[in-house]
């Protein structure tokens, strides 16, 4: 690649349209001007008598009946003369002439005056070249113009910063560098590729004081620019003080330095930049985006109307449809007392959530909460999950037309950064639908609020989900927020099955998982029993072992385009993707062929593969137009042409949509032999080979090697170090993100579930299923005298703020300790219900008149912590109600406002 420095002299042809140009120039080379002809892309139309810096390649091409050698730039920025030479053809370009009534010779004059300095002479005193000029005025304004940039650059590189530094910001803030720049240095700090660090040290170098508030303010933004970065919506400011630089607030103590933050952040108002600064009831400081405040009363809102007053269904009516669907010889006889309790909950409530791992049936319930809800006169069930790929999977398994969250709600392109879909409150879903959403965990926040908004007033709906896989690629943790309001007490109502019931040689799959769920290392063998296998070896043969293990697996049969896939956490590295795919394309595809136009840019790393003809691609953005949504995988067919005529090429994707792609637009795809585990979810493949190694430790930990993992159906091979193995399920979660809904939801939920008396508490008959079916299952390992101890499931760490769906047997409280004090008393073991001949549960034909009452519960309030009003509860308790009785609602209307759903004590 060649870098040139030179003056525009002429501009031959354009197209503005697409930032395309033919600019003639003089270029330095040594202390001559040679001239030239290139092709740029600019965002700013080229003039005569700009100077400029650019990097690209020379080729010989035929234009207008001749050979010439044209410069292909693929950088291209506007920069200040570097030698005398360039220098004295920049005066005389812009300033010779007429117009000024300057001649060449006086400029030359100039030049050879102060030679190699008059640069810099002239950019701390212009007046020079104004005092000889008929139009002082007009040239001071040409001078500052088209010195502005160069003077930007000048400036950045004097403070020892590189060409590809300079570049970046240039190209961010154009002709307003320089004035921004010395304005405020941390404008820099904005730029991605340059971060706080680098303006820091920029601003301290040009004077700016230690405690100057500028330095303070983007300390703290650039914080929350990192956490909303992550995934977060909002930002504590223990999160904020834990991405603070040393220093910050001058020699504060550690130990005070979340005080002062939070007492400076509440001096500077409620806005701090673009992020709005919330102080939570409590006292609690919170920045958060414009909308998440907002976006988080609304979901608040909503759920807790469907939760008081949706549409439920008549438990004695569910009971009836289950009857024969649960009997002895029935559909889902095999359903244990948890499952059926799970398609219970799912048939009556309007809003509820069921979760678990890789192999509890939650398919299985999904597939009969389905036929309940039609026997029960349902006459809208609509399926569908976040990608592509998890809903062809959903429709398969339960044999009902699923579709993508995007389609459902009719997508119809982005405005302003945000999706806009055809259905909403103004065109909600049909009415009376009911809802189920899989893979809710993959789910980000933006497009849960608009699910929410577009059902109907009488619609219903099931999130459906695991919670310890990774969070979604967008910002929020909605299934997480969502089980932080289910709670044994109450809430939304949820089930978490954690019965594994796979068996035979892929068992290892589902059992792993379920230990590593709890930080437990699975024992794993090179020979793969059960369906699992580890091949140790150093990180640097790990792609020649997954080429080999691909190879070996193509010769004994299995496709690897439709039955393999290849999971890594990142993609630049040793076994990342980049390599990876670089490796199977050769293996897969060989002889590809390379696409016209299809080439790394200045920007691109050369070690990130680019397609060729007969390439597996994907696609990485969403294309409301086509249908086609991000994470969608396709083959390229051919080369094509575009109707403009540029090169091109075509990819038909798995669904059978054919696109043509310009070969400039080449990077809205990725090869996709194999793929980030982030951009796997939601899918499911035959077999998965997953590497691990210390190469990836910044990305590798417990939810992410954890989804990984469950992506397996039948076989899942681990090529790596067992030490980076074990080190990331023992270390869990590295980053926990944090939302303005886990502040808002959880309260206002809980508070309404205190509210309505004599609802059936699902949570609570969920733990009791469970214990009744970890008894059984002890029942039957002690007849067989086994020799293996059995050990009931754990279910998972959620969240460690509040306390965690109860482990079986062992019912416990929100640690909020302003609520009145839970005391249990035991009472005898419960019977269980008559099993109508078989051990998962009861016997399909057994209606349960009323739901298994819990332990007796006695409510003491706190008396340092009792309200006015607050008496104690003297009623059943919620886990004792008869189905005949009718429930009581919350009236919420429509006409409650959000903004005041927000205020305490609402």
């Amino acid at each position: 690649m060649a870098n040139i420095r030179g003056v525009v002299t002429s501009v031959p042809w354009s197209k503005k349209e697409a930032g395309r140009y033919l600019i003639a120039f003089g270029y330095e080379v040594g202390s001559e001007m040679v001239e030239g002809r290139g092709w740029i892309t600019s965002s700013t139309p080229p003039e005569p008598g700009d100077c400029f810096s650019a990097s690209g390649d020379w080729d010989s091409v035929e234009f207008r009946g001749r050979k010439e050698d044209h410069f292909k730039a693929r950088s291209f920025r506007a920069d200040i003369p570097g030698t005398g030479a360039c220098l004295e053809r920049f005066l005389v370009t812009n300033f010779a002439g007429e117009e000024f009534g300057i001649d060449t010779a006086s400029l030359q004059r100039l030049s050879g005056t102060f030679g190699v300095g008059t640069l810099s002479v002239l950019l701390n005193k212009p007046s020079l070249l104004c005092s000889m000029s008929t139009a002082p005025d007009e040239v001071l304004a040409r001078w500052e113009r088209k010195t502005r940039v160069g003077k930007a650059s000048l400036l950045l590189n004097g403070h020892g910063w590189n060409e590809a530094e300079i570049d970046v910001v240039v190209r961010r803030y154009g002709e307003e560098t320089y004035d921004l720049l010395q304005d405020n240095p941390y404008v820099a700090a904005r730029v991605p590729q340059i971060g706080f660090h680098k303006a820091d040290k920029l601003a301290l170098s040009m004077g700016i004081s230690p405690e100057d508030r500028r330095r303070i303010d983007e300390a703290i933004l650039s914080a929350i620019s990192k956490h909303a970065a992550d995934g977060s919506t909002c930002s504590s400011v223990n999160a904020i003080c834990r991405d603070l630089p040393d220093g910050i607030f001058g020699n504060c103590p550690p130990e005070e330095k979340e005080e002062v933050c939070a007492d400076y952040l509440k001096s500077r108002g409620a806005m701090l930049g673009a992020f709005q600064v919330i102080s939570m009831p409590g006292g609690e400081i919170l920045c958060s985006t414009r909308d998440a405040a907002r976006v988080a009363a609304r979901a608040t809102w909503t759920i807790c109307e469907m939760l008081g007053g949706g549409r439920r269904h008549e438990l004695r009516d569910v009971n009836r449809a289950c009857e024969h669907l649960f009997a002895p010889g029935g559909k889902y006889e095999r359903l244990d007392d948890v499952q059926r309790s799970a398609v219970r909950m799912a048939a009556t409530e309007p809003f509820c959530l069921l979760g678990g791992g890789p192999g509890v049936g939650k398919t299985t319930v999904m597939e009969a909460v389905a036929d309940v809800l039609e026997l029960l006169g349902e006459k809208t069930i609509l399926l569908a999950a976040p990608f592509g790929k998890a809903s062809k999977r959903l429709s398969e398994t339960t044999g009902r037309k699923a579709t993508t969250v995007h389609r459902l709600l009719g997508a119809e392109g982005v405005v302003d950064g945000k999706a806009v879909f055809r259905h909403g409150p103004e065109n909600p879903l049909p009415a009376g639908c009911c809802v189920v959403i899989d893979e809710t965990s993959t789910q980000d926040e933006a497009i849960w609020v608009a699910l929410l908004a577009a059902l109907p007033a009488d619609g219903r709906i099931v999130f459906v989900g695991d919670p310890e896989q990774l969070p979604s690629v967008g910002p929020g943790a909605v299934l997480r927020d969502m089980i932080q309001a289910s709670t044994i007490n109450g809430g939304i109502p949820m089930t978490y099955l954690t019965e594994v019931y796979r068996s035979g040689k892929d068992s290892g799959i589902a059992l792993g998982a379920a230990e590593i769920r709890t930080g437990k290392v699975p024992e794993i063998t090179k020979a793969g029993e059960n369906g699992v296998s580890f091949t140790d070896c150093d990180q640097n043969a790990i792609t020649r072992l997954v080429v080999e293990e691909v190879r070996r697996m193509k010769a004994n049969g299995l496709d690897p385009i439709k039955d393999l896939a290849v999971l890594c956490p990142q993609a630049p590295g040793p076994a990342g993707t980049w390599e990876l795919n670089t490796a199977l394309a050769r293996l897969l595809n060989p002889g590809r062929k390379p696409i016209t136009g299809v080439m790394h840019g200045p920007f691109d790393n050369r070690k990130m593969p680019v397609p060729h003809v007969g390439d597996r691609v994907m696609l990485t953005e969403n294309e409301t137009k086509t249908n086609l949504m991000n994470g969608d995988i396709g083959t390229v067919l051919r080369e094509t042409r575009m109707p403009d005529g540029k090169p091109g090429f075509t990819v038909r994707y798995d669904d059978g949509v054919v696109k043509d792609y310009a070969s400039r637009d080449w990077r809205s795809l990725i090869l996709a032999y194999a793929g980030t585990i982030h951009k796997y979810q939601g899918s499911q493949a035959h077999t998965v080979i997953m590497p691990v190694c210390e190469a990836h430790s910044r990305m590798l930990d417990r939810p992410i090697l954890y989804t990984g993992w469950t992506r397996a159906q039948k076989s899942l091979k681990l090529i790596g170090s067992r030490r980076a193995f074990e080190q990331a399920v023992v270390m869990g979660e590295k980053l926990r993100r944090e939302t303005m809904l886990e502040r808002v939801l959880p309260h206002h939920v809980l508070s309404l579930a205190r509210s309505l008396h004599g609802r059936l508490n699902w949570n609570r008959l969920a733990v009791e299923a469970q214990e009744r079916v970890t008894a059984r299952r002890r029942a039957t390992a002690a007849a067989e005298n086994t020799s293996a101890a059995w050990n009931a499931p754990k279910t998972p760490n959620i969240q460690k703020t509040q306390a965690p769906i109860p482990t079986p047997g062992e019912p416990r409280v929100s640690g909020d300790t302003s609520r009145p004090r839970l005391t249990i008393r035991p009472r005898p073991p419960a019977q269980p219900l008559p099993t109508g001949g078989q051990s998962g549960g009861p016997a399909g034909g057994d209606t349960v008149a009323a739901p298994p009452r819990g332990p007796r519960l006695t409510l003491r309030p706190r008396p340092d912590r009792m309200e006015a009003g607050n008496a104690p509860s003297t009623g059943r308790g919620e886990t004792g109600m008869d189905e005949d009785r009718p429930s009581s609602r919350l009236q919420l209307t429509r006409r409650t406002q959000p903004e005041e759903f927000m205020k305490p004590g609402f």
